[in-house]
């Protein structure tokens, strides 16, 4: 990705891929943002769902990245909460 504008495309784009479960597509998606922009705030969030495909452990790091950037993201908090009791 040349251009810091098109990383908003590709957030949203994840999240119809994940909509549709396409979770692998959705998180190559997000891997895309996560390497060309320093810490997008809109992108890490998402990233997170990897829980959904049972990956706990990547889960929670990501989750750590995004209360570096974000501490009190509501969101964040209760990814972490399901991702612990899972």
């Amino acid at each position: 990705m040349r251009s810091t504008a098109a990383w908003p495309h590709l957030v949203f784009q994840s999240r119809g891929q994940r909509a549709d479960g396409d979770y692998d597509g959705a998180l190559q998606s997000l891997e895309v943002v996560a390497r060309n922009i320093a810490r997008p705030r809109g992108a890490q969030p998402d990233r997170a769902h990897q829980f959904l495909k049972r990956q706990y452990a990547a889960a929670v790091e990501t989750l750590k990245q995004v209360c570096a950037v974000d501490p009190e993201d509501v969101q964040m908090h209760y990814t972490l909460m399901l991702c612990y009791r899972a």
